[in-house]
Parts: structure tokens; C-alpha cells; sequence
């Protein structure tokens, strides 16, 4: 059964999202662009909940959170992550992991950056660059997919297609929250990735000492594995894996993979993560 859906007052508005609760380490998620926490339901009845305790959070513009009254400030890396902050405080957080996907995932790596009190990193969908529109561009595949990205207005064939792109060919089970989400964050975020309105991405994924995991499908139509390859982690815990059969949602796709890397690799004790 999924935990009630509870809100607080964000510095950018009310924001909705549910807390498993229990005393296992929290685990926050953070879902896609034009997605919302509904996205992972599953998780929240499945293996994951049994060892953290999960947070998912309907970020400014998407689910059941508020529209931003400023769109141009807050559907920015900057801004959805000042969003995660205020939930980390609202929660009294004293330490937890992200799990961020896809737009998701550029966010959490604004949060670690912040020097908030992240233990574990896992990006999925997500590749981690530099300012700039080259240097952004080399992390994506170009295809017609991340047009629809950067679309404002999205009629019901876009959404389809989105989603088949996204989650699986032919899944419909998220159109609703596609076609609620407020436009203009695919209008402004991937502009505040390129005008480098947060951290250096990759500089911080490969110099940073928390463990980070780049959890990605080997079919992602999104993300350019070849980029991805570049990414080198100077630290121990840095941890890149390749689903094979898997495309842009591996956390949808394999549900059973996607819980057991998490669990290992969020646990430093555990190794079986490195034969996934």
C-alpha cells in the first residue's frame, strides 16, 4: 500500500510527496522530466521499501505539486534542487542517498554538490557534463526524443511517444502526468544545464568521495553510453553499470536488478552489485 501523499511549503511553492516512514536509511527519489512520484509506486510495495525508507518527491511543475510563479528560476537545476534541500529539512534528515533519474538525476547531483548530507549517489538516465551546449550535447543521443524534451506543448501522440521512448514501446501508464506537467520545464531546464547554472557535473562526479553508481540500460535512446564511458571516478565507490536488454527506465524495466544494485551498492559491506 503506498504512504499518504504529504506537502510542505517550499521556498518555491507547496510540494507533495510520500515518506515510507520506518528506520531503514532514507533514499530519496527523484523522478524524471514530466514525471512525477507515481513513477515509483512499484518500488514502494517491492524490495526497496523493506531496506530504506523511501521518499519520493513531485518536483515543482509535475504531479501534484504546485506550478512554479517564477518558471524561469525554478525549473532550473538550481531551483529543483533548492526543493530537495527543503524537503531534506522539512524530514530532519540527518544523512541519505538519492536515487535520481533521468532530469532527476542532474538534481541530486546538484544536492551532493551543496555538500548536503548525501551518502550514496545512484543516476540512472543521467549523464553528468560540463556548462555549455557542446559539452551538454555530448551526453545525449540526438534523436527525435530529445526534441520532445524540449517541447513546450505536448498533444497526447507526444506523450505517447514520450513515454514509449521513457519507460517501454507502447506504455500508456503515465500519459496523465505527462500531459499535466507544466510545459515550461522542458522549456527551461536543459537551458540551465547549458548556461551552467549549477555545479560541473561530471567534474563533481569524478572528484567526489561519496560512492556513486551510473546505473544505465544499454538501449537508453537518451543517453550517449559512449559519453558515459568517458566519465572516470577518482575515488573508490565509484561504480559504473550497464543493463543489458534495458532502455531509458531500468528502475521499470527490471525492477528485481534495479532493487538488488541498490541495496548492494548502497551498502558498503556488499559486493555482489559489481557481477550485475
Amino acid at each position: 500500500m503506498l504512504p499518504e501523499v504529504s506537502e510542505l511549503k517550499s521556498r518555491h511553492g507547496v510540494l507533495r510527496f510520500r515518506d515510507s516512514g520506518g528506520e531503514g536509511t532514507p533514499l530519496v527519489l527523484l523522478h524524471g522530466s514530466s514525471y512525477s512520484m507515481n513513477v515509483f509506486a512499484h518500488l514502494f510495495e517491492g524490495e526497496l521499501r523493506r531496506a530504506f525508507r523511501l521518499i519520493a518527491l513531485d518536483l515543482p511543475g509535475h504531479g501534484l505539486s504546485e506550478d512554479a510563479s517564477d518558471p524561469s528560476r525554478v525549473y532550473s537545476v538550481r531551483g529543483f534542487s533548492d526543493c530537495v534541500e527543503d524537503l531534506v529539512s522539512h524530514l530532519q534528515l540527518a544523512s541519505f542517498a538519492i536515487f535520481g533519474w533521468s532530469l532527476g538525476g542532474h538534481v541530486a547531483i546538484e544536492v551532493a554538490a551543496r555538500g548536503l548530507p548525501v551518502t550514496g549517489l545512484v543516476l540512472s538516465g543521467t549523464p553528468p557534463v560540463s556548462a555549455g551546449f557542446l559539452a551538454v550535447l555530448s551526453g545525449f543521443r540526438v534523436s527525435s526524443g530529445l526534441a520532445l524534451s524540449s517541447k513546450r506543448h505536448f498533444a497526447l501522440r507526444d506523450a505517447g511517444k514520450f513515454e514509449s521512448m521513457c519507460i517501454a514501446q507502447g506504455s500508456r501508464l503515465y500519459v496523465s502526468d505527462l500531459m499535466r506537467a507544466d510545459g515550461r520545464v522542458r522549456q527551461n531546464f536543459g537551458k540551465s544545464l547549458i548556461h551552467g547554472d549549477c555545479h560541473d557535473q561530471k567534474r563533481f562526479v569524478e572528484t567526489t568521495s561519496i560512492p556513486v553508481c551510473l546505473l544505465n540500460g544499454a538501449h537508453d535512446p537518451f543517453v550517449r553510453l559512449s559519453y558515459l564511458s568517458r566519465v572516470k571516478g577518482r575515488r573508490p565507490g565509484f561504480t559504473p553499470i550497464t543493463i543489458e536488454g534495458a532502455g531509458h527506465a531500468v528502475f521499470h524495466e527490471n525492477p528485481a536488478v534495479f532493487s538488488r544494485v541498490m541495496i548492494d551498492f548502497l551498502n558498503p559491506r556488499a559486493v555482489s552489485y559489481r557481477a550485475a
